[in-house]
């Protein structure tokens, strides 16, 4: 299949039937649309909401009519971590250590939004995101594909061809865990109090793993 080198949509394509000889190309013509539109977003309104500015990039740059379904979900797949980065980019140059002071729950949200004055927060959640790498590599996957690429639950099952109970319950542990490293460190305004006791001991990604959420 021939496909301009700045075709988007047949690129894309191409690539989701299979064309590995694409993805890089692919790749960086999507990393400088979605490094563009961020800082434009962010300029404006002081911050940007990740899954709103995939879709946003992904329909600026892509003929949807021209792809299947499947196509977008590949597309926010490619996408997430480079919203990571970029966040993380920008965060790790503006970050200051700052911790609060009282230790309270918090609650991850669903979807990044990312804002200067969130910096320390999102480094925190960058080395808790790394540490979770080391021990899990699934569950950190699935944690990026959410929570920076926008995809639900069901989107994540079918890309890593697993069940949605799977994606679910992954999702659930990671995001515990998670919320308690950030804790750990003491600082956060981008997770949101949550009105309930919480105790993690030690082993804590096998405690919860035997939980039901």
């Amino acid at each position: 299949m021939k496909v301009s080198p700045n075709d988007v949509t047949g690129l894309l394509q191409a690539w989701s039937e299979g064309d590995e000889s694409v993805q890089q190309h692919l790749a960086d013509l999507v990393y400088l649309e979605l490094k563009r539109r961020a800082r434009l977003v962010k300029d404006r309104s002081h911050e940007f909401v990740a899954r709103s500015l995939v879709h946003d990039v992904f329909v600026y740059l892509v003929k949807p009519n021209r792809v299947p379904r499947e196509a977008r979900t590949d597309f926010c797949a490619l996408a997430a971590p480079m919203i990571r980065r970029i966040v993380m980019e920008d965060a790790r140059s503006r970050h200051t250590p700052r911790r609060i002071g009282s230790r309270r729950t918090w609650i991850l949200m669903d979807t990044a939004i990312y804002s200067n004055d969130r910096s320390a927060e999102f480094v925190a959640f960058d080395d808790a995101l790394n540490l979770l790498a080391r021990i899990d590599s699934v569950k950190c996957e699935i944690v990026e594909l959410h929570f920076f690429g926008g995809l639900s639950i069901e989107e994540i099952a079918w890309k890593l061809q697993l069940s949605s109970i799977a994606v679910q319950r992954d999702w659930n542990v990671a995001k515990a865990w998670l919320e308690h490293e950030v804790q750990k460190r003491g600082t956060t305004s981008f997770l949101r109090p949550l009105h309930r006791a919480g105790t993690i001991g030690a082993d804590l990604m096998h405690q919860l793993s035997k939980r039901k959420f």
